[in-house]
């Protein structure tokens, strides 16, 4: 039986046709084959333009959370053990089955803390333990009042003597006691709009604001002479880290940066400013020394890693933080020595934790914990033991801070 070749024939036919055509319009036109290629790569870079203004990205400002419906109370932490205490986590990376490349490895022996050189720290005179109370306070804020906008309160820290500071229709977020335990520096959008830094005297019960302007200003951080604030200033695109008096009167640029820097901190000395610093190529933690301006990674890599908290504890050469190495979507408490550059796990499990504080003394950790849909304060020693919950509320309880 004969091949039947028409429908080759005929595409045979098109790709001449095609062709002759285009010789003729090159014959006619001609071909510059250098403003060809100046025209393509003007074409990229136009695209990449386009990208870069309709999708970087940008730091979003303080978010005003959803309420939601109250979920089962946590009273324990997840996964306990079937019998028995309470099984800690051991407190390095070995316990991961595999550890990211960019982890720097632990000694294999703990360092000792007589081996330790810390540098000097300023002495602070600690808070004063409340009359008849045996308890330090910890400030928080809460939505338990009606579901919806977040307001300050102020518990012991065994979780006792609940009682109510603010009380208005809008959000107040981010408390943090000066270091004399008599004020409250926080951010809120009371003003309508815009988040400002105001600050609650506790003992006339007055609210000052101390901030104005069209920007979100919020997690402010006093220095331990509870002299000044630092704070965060929201822009477009940009985040600026600011330093003001503590009446509000001379706020100055400490950094600015493309990326997001959300929570930071201060070393009790006054000198070194860490925080986290978040951007499309990396997210890192970083230290930076307020008077000579030298920046140093601590830690951070190019994927997708979540680090987050930097905070400096009372001696001032170790720093909480939070990650997710292992990219499970839960974040665990870590703690990093600045003197030899190791960092360890305090706890880790099946649940996302944030915002870690150490206690003024620095024998515990306050912090929150994620159980189902809403966040509690739960507190700890520093080395991962005793775990409590302190709030136990249906209700989103967040931002602690230690009086």
């Amino acid at each position: 039986m004969p091949v039947n070749h028409s429908g080759f024939t005929r595409k045979k036919g098109i790709f001449k046709f095609l062709k002759s055509a285009y010789l003729k319009v090159k014959a006619r036109l001609g071909f510059d084959k250098d403003r060809f290629w100046r025209n393509l790569i003007t074409l990229l870079a136009l695209l990449a333009a386009l990208y870069l203004f309709f999708f970087q990205h940008a730091c979003p400002g303080p978010v005003e959370p959803k309420p939601h419906p109250p979920q089962p109370m946590a009273t324990a932490e997840p996964n306990p053990p079937v019998s028995g205490p309470r099984q800690i986590q051991p407190r390095n990376y070995r316990a991961h089955k595999a550890k990211p490349s960019f982890i720097k490895a632990l000694p294999e022996h703990p360092v000792e803390t007589k081996d330790r050189v810390p540098p000097a720290v300023p002495s602070i005179e600690p808070t004063p333990v409340p009359p008849g109370g045996g308890y330090r306070s910890i400030a928080f804020v809460s939505n338990r009042g009606d579901g919806h906008y977040y307001q300050i309160y102020m518990m012991d820290s065994n979780g006792n003597n609940v009682q109510r500071l603010t009380q208005v229709n809008a959000f107040d977020r981010n408390p943090h006691f000066s270091y004399d335990g008599n004020r409250i520096a926080f951010s809120s959008n009371r003003g309508g709009g815009f988040y400002q830094i105001y600050l609650l005297d506790l003992q006339t019960k007055r609210v000052q604001q101390l901030t104005t302007g069209p920007e979100d200003k919020t997690n402010p951080i006093w220095i331990f002479d509870s002299s000044k604030i630092f704070y965060t200033v929201h822009g477009d695109n940009e985040m600026k880290i600011m330093q003001m008096n503590a009446d509000g009167t001379e706020a100055r640029q400490i950094r600015k940066s493309s990326g997001c820097n959300y929570a930071f901190s201060i070393s009790p000395d006054g000198n070194l400013l860490a925080y986290q610093e978040i951007n499309r190529v990396y997210n890192q933690i970083l230290i930076l020394n307020l008077t000579t301006r030298e920046k140093k990674v601590l830690i951070g890599s190019d994927d997708v890693a979540n680090y987050g908290n930097a905070m400096f504890a009372p001696n001032g050469w170790q720093l909480l933080f939070t990650a997710d190495f292992m990219l499970h979507h839960t974040r665990a408490l870590y703690i990093y020595d600045i003197v030899h550059g190791t960092h360890e796990r305090v706890i880790s499990d099946n649940v996302d934790r944030g915002e870690p504080l150490f206690s003024p003394d620095g024998s515990r950790i306050a912090y929150t914990a994620k159980w189902g849909v809403t966040w509690n304060i739960w507190v700890m020693n520093a080395d991962g033991s005793n775990i409590r919950n302190l709030t136990k509320s249906n209700f989103d309880n967040v931002d602690p801070t230690w009086r």
